[in-house]
């Protein structure tokens, strides 16, 4: 039960983290807070997403083409993933 509660507790701090970096115009300070919501969840698939946007919008393909994928196997239902 511990376990389910602390599970459950940093999905949402990741989802938080996710949120921060939407709002940043600075692709710097945005890709920091993506990188803390992998650190508290790997398996967000927002995040993922969301960081492969940014490194897609710096031209840095190679970086972005990882996290765009892995928003996709993870279920992300976004069809803009599939296009990038």
């Amino acid at each position: 039960m511990l376990f389910a509660s602390i599970s459950f507790a940093a999905q949402g701090i990741s989802s938080y983290f996710v949120m921060q970096a939407q709002s940043k115009t600075d692709v710097i300070d945005a890709k920091k807070q993506i990188d803390n919501a992998l650190r508290f969840n790997w398996e967000n698939s927002s995040a993922h997403f969301n960081l492969g946007l940014k490194f897609y919008s710096e031209q840095e393909f190679a970086e972005a083409i990882p996290h765009l994928q892995k928003a996709t196997k993870k279920g992300l239902g976004v069809t803009v993933a599939y296009y990038y």
